[in-house]
């Protein structure tokens, strides 16, 4: 049963997050977590219930049900094998990609998003690289019960999942 895990930050560098995160759930499928803080929340099949500080089972959503969502993502489009990041107006570049990904995830936006764009140093010895990191906060009405969930299993975008990106978290409005 896929569920989400609270647990210990290990450590501030990203890259040891993704290790520590990886080990955990061992040969089970790609796991998704979301870095905070003190603490990182895990989705995934495994068993982390000896880790874990606080344990959530997925809560079943249907059409029509509004959501209170979190999302952490790395904002990029691919055009002709080539990503690319926010340039000019990064607002609009932003809003436009959460638009089109709410859609893809069964969603429809019923409030303004709240929008945080920045950089993350990815620190993967011997080198390391600079990701986009955007936090999307928003409350949105599901329109498709099953894209939804898969998007709450297999995450939102395609970038960066492996380094903490594209899980959306979220609560039931009303349940926050």
């Amino acid at each position: 049963m896929l569920r989400d895990y609270v647990i210990s930050r290990p450590s501030h560098s990203i890259y040891t997050v993704h290790q520590h995160v990886y080990a955990l759930v061992g040969n089970t499928p790609r796991p998704l977590f979301l870095p905070m803080k003190d603490v990182v929340v895990v989705r995934t099949v495994a068993d982390l219930s000896a880790q874990a500080i606080a344990v959530r089972d997925i809560p079943t959503v249907v059409d029509g049900i509004e959501v209170k969502v979190l999302l952490r993502a790395s904002v990029e489009t691919k055009a002709k094998g080539r990503r690319t990041y926010a340039k000019g107006n990064e607002k609009v570049f932003r809003s436009e990609w959460l638009d089109r990904r709410a859609v893809a995830a069964g969603l429809r936006l019923t409030s303004e998003p709240e929008i945080h764009g920045s950089r993350e140093y990815i620190d993967k010895l011997p080198f390391g690289w600079w990701m986009d990191a955007t936090v999307f906060t928003f409350t949105a009405e599901v329109t498709d019960a099953e894209l939804f969930h898969q998007g709450v299993a297999n995450g939102v975008g395609r970038t960066g999942k492996a380094f903490g990106f594209s899980m959306m978290v979220f609560n039931l409005v009303g349940e926050e």
